[in-house]
């Protein structure tokens, strides 16, 4: 009796299965009155994460880039950012999250879970959040300056607002498997798929 071999589903998240993915990331319940699902429907609403594609039935359905997009943005609405400004923040600098989200990934599946000194991670200032609108003023630094800035003896010169970008694949990857049921080579061909698009 021959087998026939898995066939690779790209990724693909409905309305619903970014409800479910999101919801699992967040830790709140995904009942559609859920802040998760306000906090989606209003990203939607202003035409955020444009990286999608038309499904069967006129779905919206969101690929890898969007879903990182999205789960970015979230994950600084969480922060307190206003919807809005967390949104722009991502356009506005979505080729070097996208990299440096591209590098964490590559860091998670060679070494699991890591973290340390040299690690990238983002910083948002405080000069960045005290303006009313438009995207936050972002930086990339490492755990060992982020360290330095915080025990400085001026702390406005330390990011007012952290993300580590492993912590943020993790939580994306975990997602996908247990909301939505994405095998492991599923998952690390879409992020291979976004390498390349970043090379071109």
């Amino acid at each position: 009796m021959s087998l026939e071999p898995h066939l690779t589903k790209p990724i693909g998240l409905d309305h619903d299965d970014a409800n479910a993915l999101f919801s699992h990331i967040f830790g709140i319940g995904k009942a559609e009155g859920s802040p998760v699902a306000f906090r989606l429907k209003y990203l939607q609403k202003i035409g955020f994460a444009l990286e999608q594609r038309s499904g069967r039935g006129r779905r919206t359905v969101h690929a890898l880039p969007a879903v990182l997009k999205l789960a970015f943005a979230l994950a600084l609405i969480d922060l307190e950012v206003p919807a809005g400004r967390a949104a722009a923040t991502v356009d506005a600098n979505w080729a070097a999250i996208s990299a440096v989200l591209d590098g964490a990934w590559s860091m998670v599946r060679a070494a699991g879970r890591p973290d340390g000194p040299a690690q990238t991670v983002f910083g948002f200032t405080a000069r960045g959040l005290a303006t009313d609108e438009g995207p936050l003023s972002m930086a990339l630094t490492s755990g060992a300056d982020l360290t330095a800035a915080l025990m400085a003896a001026d702390p406005r010169s330390a990011p007012r607002l952290i993300m580590n970008p492993v912590w943020l694949v993790i939580k994306v990857v975990d997602g996908l498997k247990v909301a939505n049921r994405y095998r492991d080579d599923e998952i690390g061909a879409a992020f291979d798929a976004l390498a390349a698009g970043l090379k071109k």
